[in-house]
């Protein structure tokens, strides 16, 4: 009796020890989209040679590790110049960052201030490429430039080259341009 005793609790102990692999694998895809961190009101600045280059506030940050991305929720960002002056200025509700190419898609509510240029850009939905320098929209998104002179325009497939300052629309575009022939 005492042996079937310990041969049940042997097999009970056995039978109970196995592992579930199925489920450490499930685990590893669920956690690709379950974010590594999560910061709530916080601060990036960017410094590089001494200086203050690049801030970034929001209301919450979640980094995703695996999938190399950063979603920011009610963002906030400057850039400086040289001399520490605010040189551009915006605000967006939600931004990512694709942490490998420093490419971020902003939407939400757009709206950017630049110092140099003395224009605001709105729109609802942009995409930074860093390699290339350029900021784009798709097609069926409006974009509009207001410039401090009193120029107007608005249109859509917008695309700017920051290395050229070229500015692009490809279609429904409207508006007045107020400068000389050098602008």
């Amino acid at each position: 009796m005492k042996t079937v005793f310990l041969l049940v609790i042997t097999l009970i102990l056995i039978t109970g020890c196995r592992l579930d692999y199925e489920g450490v694998m499930m685990a590893d895809e669920i956690a690709e989209d379950i974010p590594d961190t999560i910061l709530n009101s916080f601060v990036h600045t960017q410094v590089k040679g001494g200086r203050k280059t690049f801030m970034v506030q929001a209301d919450r940050g979640e980094f995703y590790d695996k999938k190399r991305e950063t979603l920011f929720t009610g963002v906030q960002f400057r850039e400086f110049g040289s001399d520490g002056a605010v040189i551009t200025e915006g605000t967006c509700e939600q931004a990512r960052l694709y942490t490998d190419t420093d490419n971020v898609e902003l939407w939400g509510g757009l709206r950017f201030y630049s110092a140099r240029e003395e224009a605001q850009l709105t729109a609802e939905a942009l995409f930074w490429n860093d390699a290339q320098g350029a900021l784009t929209a798709a097609s069926e998104v409006f974009v509009e430039i207001e410039k401090d002179s009193g120029s107007r325009l608005r249109g859509r497939g917008f695309s700017a080259e920051t290395g050229s300052r070229t500015v692009r629309f490809e279609a429904d575009v409207s508006g007045a341009w107020v400068g000389n022939d050098e602008e």
